[in-house]
């Protein structure tokens, strides 16, 4: 349908549209369902003119359920125990404190490639590629000045990349057991140090990711018995809790248990074939044992598919039917990923999140972020606004206290591909977006009590004015 004739049609309801009439989101919201209305009469051949006098009377409930969603956004707004975070890789981190001895961009790109390149002598990173996001080999010291003081303005928590995963703490070329007891000398937590520092020197928490990742099961554990295995868990479980016990907000135990094979439930991988078919109530009960009062969560992707959620919520079906037996609580919550594209529909966002606050756990979202082609990458793009305001309204509604994103920027996300782009916190020049900006808004802890502190300064300003002092 044409622009002017949706013009003519909202014309209809000028009173009502004064209310947000500054609001360009509010007018693309309007637009956007009077279309998507007209495409799917139009396929059941319906003239325009019918069409206009029938949209008359739907025009009303799409005001009012924009309302709605206003409504129930700013209700969260009000809160003081949110928080709003992110991931962030070590190489961001080291480039932080290398940019702050650099008196232009042509120094710091020296010293930016200088790391670099004495990063790719490391076995560790091999092939170096793997660890270099897209954007961050080429990143300028305006952009990195602009990432910093953005993340530290307004980020209450940070997630370690790879630096948290178990394959960047463990040291594979020496033995697992010595004497009978775990080697200590395998633990190496320089990487996961730096991020646990940054949050710490800026005020912020962190949080654990991960525990247990198909993908993490190291080559010194092939030989290992099940209970030299469960030995090394209970004694790596123990040890982060002991380094970074202070600044933890919460775990991911498990990440990823579940298979995407529409047939079978749990993953195949070498944790499943070791410790056998329920070993994620054994680690649950070791974490459980070592994080004391910390929430452990269980992670996944693929929750706005509906076969693979039912499988996710077998999983917690039965670790709750175990808690119940055994009086104990094991698991305190489920980090939904959230990895959307801007073609994720609406219903099955909501879908997921309703059926996950049924479970009576706590819900975190973890890694939330949408993907969309290059070519449509513009100012501002309709259908990756529509996912974070939908995301956004089933976060309130289901009372998250936790909104966590994956990839700092568009520059430096893993979604960074030839034909695809990843929106994150902030943008290519490490500004916050346009879609982020409503999310800091609503769960920022930091810019709530900045905006708390100002009015208590405006405040004692003017009673100071109306004493006198300040005259």
């Amino acid at each position: 349908m044409s622009e002017n004739k949706i013009k003519f049609i909202l014309s209809l309801f000028q009173g009502k549209l004064e209310k947000y009439s500054n609001d360009d989101e509010y007018k693309a919201y309007l637009y956007e369902k009077i279309n998507k209305a007209y495409k799917i009469e139009l396929e059941k051949g319906i003239e325009e003119e019918t069409f206009i006098e029938m949209i008359k009377k739907e025009i009303p409930h799409f005001i009012d359920e924009y309302d709605r969603l206003k409504e129930n956004v700013s209700l969260i707004s009000s809160e003081q125990n949110t928080m709003i975070g992110t991931s962030i890789n070590f190489e961001l981190i080291d480039l932080f404190k290398i940019s702050k001895g650099c008196n232009n961009n042509e120094e710091f790109i020296m010293a930016r490639d200088s790391y670099f390149k004495q990063l790719s002598l490391d076995p560790r990173f091999q092939p170096i590629e793997k660890f270099i996001f897209p954007g961050l080999s080429d990143i300028t010291l305006y952009e990195i000045r602009n990432i910093e003081e953005n993340l530290v303005k307004n980020v209450d928590c940070i997630t370690p990349e790879w630096a948290g995963k178990m394959r960047a703490c463990i040291d594979i070329t020496k033995p697992l057991i010595v004497d009978g007891k775990i080697n200590e000398e395998i633990f190496n937590f320089e990487l996961l140090d730096k991020t646990a520092n940054f949050a710490r020197q800026n005020g912020m928490l962190m949080r654990v990711h991960n525990i247990i990742w198909h993908k993490d099961f190291r080559p010194i554990f092939e030989n290992a018995t099940n209970e030299e295995i469960l030995m090394f868990l209970n004694v790596y479980t123990k040890k982060i809790n002991e380094r970074y016990g202070d600044i933890i907000y919460s775990v991911d135990v498990l990440n990823e248990i579940v298979s995407d094979n529409p047939d079978e439930i749990l993953r195949e991988s070498s944790w499943k074939d070791k410790l056998g078919d329920e070993y994620y109530i054994e680690v649950l009960r070791i974490a459980k044992k070592n994080f004391g009062n910390i929430p452990l969560f269980y992670n996944e992707y693929g929750e706005e598919r509906e076969l693979k959620r039912n499988h996710i919520l077998k999983i917690i079906n039965k670790i709750k039917k175990v808690e119940k037996q055994e009086g104990i609580t094991l698991l305190d919550g489920i980090g939904i990923q959230s990895h959307y594209s801007n073609q994720t529909s609406d219903n099955d966002i909501k879908r997921a999140y309703m059926d996950y606050a049924k479970t009576g756990k706590k819900l975190q979202i973890t890694e939330f972020d949408v993907s969309r082609p290059k070519n449509e990458v513009s100012d501002f793009d309709y259908q990756t606004n529509r996912v974070f305001r939908t995301v956004l309204d089933c976060a309130t509604s289901c009372k998250i206290q936790l909104m966590n994103l994956w990839g700092i920027s568009s520059k430096i996300s893993w979604l960074n591909k030839e034909k695809s782009t990843g929106e994150c916190l902030l943008d290519e020049n490490g500004n916050i977006t346009m879609y982020s900006n409503k999310l800091i808004e609503a769960y920022s802890n930091k810019k709530k009590c900045s905006k708390q502190l100002n009015e208590m300064i405006q405040n004692q300003e003017n009673s100071d004015l109306n004493k006198g002092i300040l005259k």
